[in-house]
């Protein structure tokens, strides 16, 4: 199964503004056409609705599915999303998942880590369960990994169909703590 199978069912939401209190939501703040400068100038405003939405605070949402491309910006005003149980990001155009530090009620938290070097913030997750981490081209050390004691269920490579770039895995110690 790719990670897109296994998204808990949500409801999408276009912009910030269409947010009623939904405790799961789905939402691609970039996915307006961009046939003119009109159209990026529109995802740039609805991008920018969104990270003022995340960063105003906790809401009601619990699972969040992020479909579009999500930029450190976008990203690090997730970190004020502390009531989160379950976190799908299925574009990361970040380098730095700094943000996932204050998410600590998360259970489920699956990532697109193309340009992520370093999951040390995963490992202060208390509670994650399941872990996707999808397409980390550029992580060195997988060490960290280690110390998540709640993981039940982990993937760890490149799902994505379209594609065809291996997951270098040097070496399988960070692993031996996780046998229970």
């Amino acid at each position: 199964r790719t990670l897109e199978d296994m998204l808990p069912p949500t409801e999408f939401l276009a912009r910030a503004s269409d947010y009623a209190g939904q405790g799961a939501v789905s939402m691609a703040a970039a996915e307006l056409p961009a046939t003119s400068s009109r159209g990026r100038t529109s995802k740039q405003k609805v991008t920018a609705e969104w990270v003022d939405f995340f960063t105003s605070g906790p809401s009601d949402i619990a699972t969040l599915v992020i479909h579009s491309r999500v930029t450190q910006p976008l990203a690090d005003s997730l970190s004020a999303q502390t009531q989160l149980s379950s976190l799908d990001i299925l574009d990361g155009a970040f380098r730095d998942i700094e943000f996932v530090r204050n998410l600590t009620g998360l259970v489920r938290l699956s990532l697109d880590t193309p340009k992520v070097e370093s999951l040390d913030p995963v490992a202060t997750l208390p509670r994650v369960e399941v872990l996707a981490i999808d397409r980390p081209f550029s992580v060195v050390d997988l060490g960290p990994l280690s110390n998540i004691v709640s993981l039940s269920e982990l993937r760890y490579g490149n799902a994505r169909l379209s594609d065809d770039r291996s997951v270098a895995i040097p070496d399988m110690e960070w692993a031996r703590p996780l046998q229970s």
